[in-house]
């Protein structure tokens, strides 16, 4: 068995295991994407509960797994609960948009500490901010990460011919670029030109500007359909962030 490790992470997902313990992920910045099952979690005497909800940063002790199976949680303590964020329906949906797109774009087990900077830094910035600029802060989340991993996007200029005439008529999900009007070609996808401006601007921002802009409903309509339909195309099995579906209701 291994030897228990000392790890910062923040807790992904959870799901019931058994009348008293769960199954979490969790990301850490040294040790990457981990499944592990904290036994007695559900018990009121277990002390972790609070450690292990989803968006929480917490001080986690486990006996990482050599042979495929799931980590054991030997104790928990929160470090950063995020409670202005759970107090809010807006802030806590896009916290978990943001949670569910870790869970299914970080590989089991790849340190990735740029992931887990920016997944923290957008977490807090979601906390700390109203609900009306909360998106701003999800919007810029998904575009750091999706390129930490490796395959961002980029809308300057047109993914086939290279012409930075705008407005690009379409966008290039397998691509990750615009398409101007002049190329053709198959799996194509209208925007608005609002939309590219609005990405072009989240890609290029200050972080302490994020507040400053006020995204208009239907450009935020059309950056989640953008951003799916290319996360489609580079994460298996991925189909929407689920999470985003309160709030459009």
């Amino acid at each position: 068995m291994s030897n228990p490790v000392t790890t910062t992470a923040l807790v992904l997902s959870r799901l019931p295991w058994s009348e008293t313990s769960q199954i979490v992920t969790i990301i850490t910045p040294d040790l990457g994407r981990i499944g592990a099952i904290a036994r007695g979690a559900k018990r009121a005497s277990s002390g972790v509960g609070p450690a292990l909800e989803p968006v929480t940063e917490s001080q986690i002790v486990l006996t990482p797994s050599q042979s495929g199976t799931l980590a054991r949680i030997q104790s928990a303590e929160v470090q950063d609960y995020f409670a202005a964020t759970k107090k809010s329906l807006t802030r806590i949906t896009l916290s978990l948009a943001l949670c569910e797109l870790a869970s299914r774009a970080v590989a089991e087990g790849e340190e990735n500490r740029r992931v887990y900077d920016h997944l923290k830094a957008t977490l807090g910035g979601i906390d700390a901010s109203a609900d009306r600029d909360a998106i701003n802060w999800l919007w810029w989340g998904v575009l750091q990460i999706i390129s930490d991993l490796g395959y961002g996007i980029q809308v300057t200029e047109c993914a086939r011919c290279g012409s930075q005439e705008r407005p690009h008529r379409w966008f290039a999900p397998a691509e990750g670029g615009p398409v101007c009007g002049s190329c053709t070609g198959e799996n194509l996808r209208t925007w608005n030109a609002d939309t590219q401006e609005t990405l072009d601007w989240l890609l290029h921002v200050e972080i302490a500007d994020l507040p400053s802009r006020r995204i208009p409903k239907h450009v935020n309509r059309d950056i989640r359909n953008v951003l799916e339909d290319y996360l489609r195309y580079h994460i298996p099995y991925f189909e929407r962030l689920k999470s985003l579906d309160v709030l459009a209701e």
